[in-house]
């Protein structure tokens, strides 16, 4: 029994020996995981401190060149040179934009001519359905009373044609600018022959 007995203190003592063994093992990986976690702290910390120094180092400049009277003195030179170009920008902006509503009113206008003379075109096509049969008649009734031929074809300061009289044929051809309405109708008269 004393065997046994001593089996079984054997068995738990290393049971107690595993146990501790595990318990320390477990310690020691958390302890690495701990050490590895503040590395990475302490890491981070530099960069973060590092950043820190150049942003003041940096702002500390911006602080000297704007403490500088000369470099205060460029930036008023550049603001005043942005002022006066803003203004100039307002300026021409104001311009265009008056040239836009003076254009747009100029549109309008003209829309509305155009209305008026679309309605125009409307009355003109009207009258002329009515108008043109009856000049024609009377063109036609003109020349067979006068016999009197008109030739079409000549310039707008030029009357042209000829006269039919019984026996003969009569040209005829007369300048605006050089005679008068009235001798051109005397002229033109006189060519003609009574038939009554």
């Amino acid at each position: 029994m004393e065997e046994e007995d001593m089996y079984e203190d054997c068995v738990s003592h290393a049971g107690e020996a595993i146990l501790v063994i595990t318990t320390e093992q477990l310690e020691f990986t958390k302890i690495a995981e701990l050490q590895e976690l503040w590395e990475k702290i302490n890491i981070l910390k530099e960069k973060s401190n590092q950043k820190i120094k150049e942003d003041i180092e940096a702002l500390q400049c911006i602080l000297q060149e704007l403490e500088d009277p000369h470099e205060k003195s460029k930036l008023v030179d550049q603001e005043t040179e942005l002022t006066t170009r803003c203004e100039e920008t307002m300026k021409r902006l104001g311009k265009a934009s008056e040239e836009g509503q003076q254009l747009q009113s100029k549109v309008k206008l003209e829309e509305k001519e155009k209305e008026t003379y679309k309605k125009t075109l409307l009355d003109v096509t009207k009258n002329k359905s009515y108008s043109l049969p009856k000049a024609k008649y009377n063109v036609n009734l003109y020349c067979n009373i006068s016999n009197i031929r008109w030739q079409l074809d000549s310039t707008q300061d030029d009357i042209k044609g000829y006269v039919c009289k019984k026996s003969d044929v009569q040209p005829f051809s007369l300048n605006t600018k050089q005679h008068s309405k009235f001798y051109v109708s005397n002229y033109l008269w006189d060519l003609m022959e009574e038939d009554w």
